[in-house]
């Protein structure tokens, strides 16, 4: 019946197809579930921290910290924060940025999501923890569809890098927002944060 259960939410879901730019955001938070915080935390309770598809205000929660992941080229020299409760929290946590490229399917450094999704559910050996990742990502609208491995979906993982955000990293702060003002976006300059940088790149990445 769980597997049942499993098949019917993804046909349900096999209609609707992802922009490029939601695909590429949610292959960097499964990169980091995949290749950071599963060898870390083990996989249990990497699976069951990812809160971003059910919209959270950050991508990952665990223990008494957060991880918020953001998925940009790699010539890129800033990151969007797109509402001021995904860095403002009472605990100190981590922006994690991916430096994902467009490439081509011949490259061996290539990744797509459908690559990643499976990779990720070949570790999950309990079936309720399987459904678990599946519906997340259904509740995302992914469903591993073949033309999400065409090379319009192909990335190359160029680095990863990770910053602390404690009461000293600079973003916007509800406390010093005028009441008036009830929503807020904005850019943040990766230069300007290099202090707070606490890790660069992978090595444990796929090959």
């Amino acid at each position: 019946m769980k597997r049942y259960g499993e098949w019917r939410n993804m046909l349900a879901k096999a209609s609707n197809e992802m922009s490029p730019e939601a695909i590429k955001g949610l292959l960097g938070e499964l990169y980091v579930l995949g290749y950071t915080l599963i060898p870390t935390f083990g996989v249990e309770k990497a699976v069951m921290s990812w809160i971003g598809p059910r919209k959270g205000h950050q991508d990952f929660v665990l223990d008494n910290t957060w991880i918020e992941v953001k998925t940009i080229p790699s010539s890129s020299r800033e990151v969007e924060i797109s509402s001021v409760e995904q860095l403002d929290c009472p605990n100190e946590g981590s922006l994690i940025v991916v430096y994902a490229d467009h490439t081509s399917k011949t490259n061996t450094s290539s990744t797509n999501i459908n690559r990643l999704f499976r990779e990720i559910s070949e570790k999950l050996l309990d079936d309720d923890l399987r459904i678990e990742f599946s519906n997340t990502l259904f509740r995302n609208g992914y469903y591993p569809k073949s033309e999400y491995e065409s090379v319009d979906y192909t990335f190359e993982v160029k680095a990863v890098e990770s910053y602390a955000v404690n009461k000293n990293f600079p973003c916007l702060r509800k406390e010093n927002i005028p009441v008036s003002i009830t929503k807020a976006s904005y850019y943040i300059s990766i230069p300007a944060i290099a202090p707070f940088k606490t890790k660069k790149g992978t090595d444990n990445g796929p090959q």
